[in-house]
């Protein structure tokens, strides 16, 4: 995130929170010692900023972190294993008590729904603000990856709600 500019914290947690927050999140008490350890190691560097009766500590990508960012975006990505509380509790599910599945399903329809609209917003204002940038396609690729993957869980919910109404 240092990579688009200069920022805090708090403002890296926000860039976070409207860019990439839909499939990767941050809390403040993991960014902090990361901000620290990459201010050791010479990645970024930070100053003390007067805001205020508050101070704030600003970091800014040094030529070191650019480097090291270019080299871990060439790195193969990790592959992560999904945890998905709701697959859990469908899996262990009754099928003699599948009232609550009902209720957890249509928790999640309702989060798919609104996701699916904030990420249309999102590819909206994109288009429309960021015309000009290179990185432009990436990024909407990013956003399309988030509607669709909530597009597919609103078809999960909809076969999940048909099993779980016909079930004994």
């Amino acid at each position: 995130m240092l990579g688009l500019g200069p920022a805090s914290a708090y403002a890296l947690r926000q860039r976070i929170a409207s860019s990439v927050g839909f499939f990767w999140q941050e809390s403040f008490g993991q960014l902090f010692p990361t901000l620290a350890e990459l201010e050791k190691e010479g990645l970024v560097s930070g100053r003390q900023v007067a805001d205020g009766k508050r101070r704030r500590r600003d970091y800014e990508i040094t030529g070191a972190g650019e480097a090291a960012l270019a080299a871990w975006l060439h790195e193969p990505p990790a592959t992560q294993p999904e945890r998905n509380e709701m697959l859990l509790k469908v899996f262990f599910a009754n099928p003699r008590d599948v009232g609550a599945l009902g209720s957890f399903i249509a928790g999640t329809d309702a989060d798919a729904r609104a996701q699916v609209k904030l990420l249309r917003g999102i590819e909206a204002s994109l288009r429309e603000a960021r015309a000009t940038d290179p990185r432009l396609p990436f990024w909407l690729l990013t956003v399309r990856y988030g509607i669709l993957g909530s597009e597919a869980m609103l078809q999960w919910c909809k076969e999940a709600r048909k099993v779980a109404e016909t079930s004994p």
